[in-house]
């Protein structure tokens, strides 16, 4: 089942990407998959073995579950004793759509219930991340309340019983405020994030992610959605269901139709790294935890670009470089 994505991106985005400066500095970037001596990078099979896959079904949530992800894995690694902890994407949703709205200068789809990680950095910052049992998510329908999206979990109708429920959360959440971590975000100001100033000398964004992931860092990524010649998403097609590969227009064997703009805009976390095979354009490849279920990869396989397993999936270093528009990241 195809989710619906969820990341906010900028209005001007389609203007961006079409615009002759835009076009120049993407055509002069490095490819990651240039750069000599980069190893693979593999999540570890204990923790993939005991990380459950989770599903966004038809809510715009991706940014709340790759930024929950991000804490999960980061919380994994780098906490003692080492516990693999479901997090509350519900939590996280309702509480940048409460506490941290947008109201002015609006990103495209946030009116559609979308969100940015500048907003989940806020929340994890300000009151740390509850565990799922406290907030649970909810896949049901759900539709505008006076002008905004509602709570996303399941929770007691009485208000009394609502308010101890929310009490309770904010208190589990912050048992999880990460005091030992550094929150890094980034977003995009006149482009995508590796041209400003990934000409300059500075490291393109691929290779910021592959360093973060190289030192245990995960990184929770948005990029754009297309609809390719058929009017699938790039996200969705036989190609993304079957082994998890997304390509962007091009990546080698993209379908994605000619002069076709972003039609939305899909968060997720960055858990690891093939290395290329081959030198060029397109080459060298990022593994990433989906918020699609089972039913995305369903036949994965490590030898289709490292992918490990269902609800992994694979872009590619000229995906990021290229399109990526915000990040969040955290490290020690």
């Amino acid at each position: 089942m195809e989710n619906i994505g969820g990341a906010a991106y900028p209005e001007n985005i389609g203007a961006i990407f079409r615009s002759d400066f835009y076009i120049s500095l993407a055509k002069n970037l490095p490819p990651l998959g240039t750069v000599e001596g980069l190893l693979d990078i593999e999540l570890e099979s204990d923790i993939r073995l005991n990380w459950a896959i989770r599903d966004q079904g038809h809510r715009p949530t991706c940014i709340a579950f790759a930024a929950m992800a991000c804490v999960e894995l980061f919380h994994i690694r780098h906490r003692q004793p080492q516990v693999v902890e479901t997090l509350s994407p519900a939590y996280s949703y309702w509480r940048m759509r409460q506490d941290f709205p947008i109201n002015d200068k609006k990103p495209k789809g946030y009116d559609s219930g979308g969100t940015l990680f500048r907003q989940a950095r806020d929340v994890v910052l300000r009151y740390g991340s509850c565990l799922e049992v406290k907030a649970q998510y909810s896949h049901a329908a759900f539709g505008y309340s006076g002008g905004e999206y509602g709570v996303q979990w399941i929770y007691p109708e009485d208000e009394n019983e609502r308010k101890l429920t929310l009490a309770a959360a904010d208190a589990d959440a912050n048992l999880r405020k990460n005091k030992e971590a550094q929150v890094v975000y980034k977003h995009m100001r006149e482009g995508p994030l590796t041209l400003y100033p990934g000409t300059s000398g500075e490291k393109t964004l691929s290779r910021i992610f592959y360093d973060f992931l190289k030192d245990g860092f995960p990184v929770a990524i948005a990029v754009p959605i297309w609809k390719t010649t058929d009017g699938a998403s790039n996200w969705w097609t036989p190609e993304a269901q079957s082994y998890g590969i997304v390509r962007a227009p091009g990546d080698p064997g993209h379908t994605v139709a000619n002069g076709a703009e972003p039609s939305g805009g899909h968060a997720v976390c960055l858990v690891g790294y093939r290395a290329a095979q081959q030198k060029g354009p397109g080459h060298g490849w990022f593994i990433f935890r989906n918020s699609s279920g089972l039913a995305f990869a369903r036949d994965a396989s490590p030898a289709e670009h490292g992918v490990p397993a269902p609800g992994y999936g694979a872009i590619s270093a000229h995906y990021i470089d290229t399109y990526c528009w915000e990040y969040l990241a955290l490290k020690n």
